[in-house]
């Protein structure tokens, strides 16, 4: 399970054995969801879906991580490209401000 961020109190991470769409897990304390990153019609979109067991995020707190994960979705992408298609452990990196 590489971690590839730390934002404020998030933890964003690959579980090693995903799937396509690219998507990244997004944890705060016990609750967990799944961000799914594409471009539709040339415009990116961020959607949020529910991991089967666990509570999810607050709006206030989706909010939050979609401002996150739409700054750095790029960054995402290439860690994910890093990992599942060249097995890199990718790099991980700690953000504590807004």
């Amino acid at each position: 399970m590489p971690k590839i961020y730390q934002f404020i109190n998030f933890v964003i991470f690959f579980y090693a054995n995903e799937h396509l769409p690219i998507h990244c897990h997004v944890k705060r304390g016990d609750r967990e969801i799944k961000a799914e990153i594409a471009y539709v019609n040339g415009k990116l979109v961020v959607s949020f879906r529910k991991i089967k067991g666990k509570d999810i995020l607050t709006q206030s707190e989706i909010g939050t991580i979609e401002e996150f994960i739409k700054w750095k979705h790029l960054q995402i992408v290439e860690k994910w490209k890093a990992f599942f298609v060249f097995g890199k452990k990718p790099k991980f990196e700690k953000i504590n401000k807004k």
